[in-house]
């Protein structure tokens, strides 16, 4: 499970994207899910592309974004539970 503390890596290699402006659709080829993902979304994507702590990128978004810690904290642990779920993030 996905906390603050963890190191998490994109797993992609099933994904097909399609970059619209500042939202980007993804389809995971392997099992057709689709993926819609919206600006914040697509920040925290580019993030997670190489080994980063889950703390680190919410600190960049607060940092980037008008949001309080805690409720960037709360969105980004469930965009990556989702991810986990759909079997594209790796959690160190």
């Amino acid at each position: 499970m996905v906390n603050l503390n963890s190191t998490v890596v994109l797993k992609d290699q099933n994904l097909v994207q399609a970059p619209n402006g500042d939202v980007v659709y993804m389809m995971n080829v392997k099992n057709g899910d689709y993926l819609y993902l919206n600006e914040v979304a697509t920040q925290i994507w580019g993030q997670i592309k190489s080994p980063i702590r889950v703390l680190e990128v919410c600190r960049q978004l607060e940092a980037e974004f008008d949001v309080s810690f805690e409720q960037c904290q709360t969105e980004v642990l469930a965009f990556l539970s989702k991810l986990e779920q759909l079997g594209n993030l790796e959690i160190g």
